[in-house]
């Protein structure tokens, strides 16, 4: 008897260790309106969500079957979103004068906008507006830290909590105890 006592409470610590563990990561929401011009003279929206391994801190290219979710609408405006471009380096900028902001481009094999934010957008959570000039494309950029289960850890929970109904089940059944 003592030794399933022993033995139950060695589990339920072990999955008490382990189920803190989290692979932490950032979340990335956009919502953007490209501005009408000749190639989309009634404008267009995208959207899209991503959640990154960490904060992006580097010029990195994202496929669109790695995004969380995607979209793109306008009257007349017809595209599909082929990746995400978050770009430090913010190539499409003008001056090279700090600091720089960052540059979002939705390829989307149509337009191919720019959006561009404030040069901590990538790497501090908050939420930013896209610099304003005249025909700039407008949105807003959510950056939010996200906390997701390692699959592992929901594994040994799982395994612990299975083990420990067991368990339990056998000893009603050898002391005969029913329910």
């Amino acid at each position: 008897m003592i030794v399933r006592v022993v033995a139950a409470v060695l589990l339920v610590g072990a999955i008490i260790a382990v189920a803190p563990v989290c692979q932490a990561g950032v979340l990335y929401t956009f919502d953007g309106n490209i501005t009408p011009y000749s190639g989309a003279p009634n404008g267009a929206h995208e959207t899209f969500t991503y959640l990154a391994p960490a904060l992006i801190t580097a010029d990195t290219i994202v496929q669109a079957s790695a995004l969380s979710s995607s979209s793109v609408s306008g009257t007349g405006y017809t595209a599909t979103v082929v990746e995400i471009e978050f770009l430090v380096s913010s190539p499409g900028w003008g001056p090279n004068t700090p600091p720089r902001p960052v540059q979002i481009t939705f390829i989307d094999n149509r337009a191919n906008p720019n959006f561009y934010f404030a040069s901590t957008a990538f790497d501090t959570p908050g939420t930013y507006t896209t610099i304003s000039y005249p025909g700039a494309n407008t949105g807003t950029l959510t950056v939010s830290t996200a906390s997701v289960p390692e699959p592992s850890t929901l594994t040994l929970l799982v395994a612990g909590v299975a083990g420990l109904g067991v368990h339990r089940w056998r000893g009603r059944r050898d002391s005969g105890q029913t329910r």
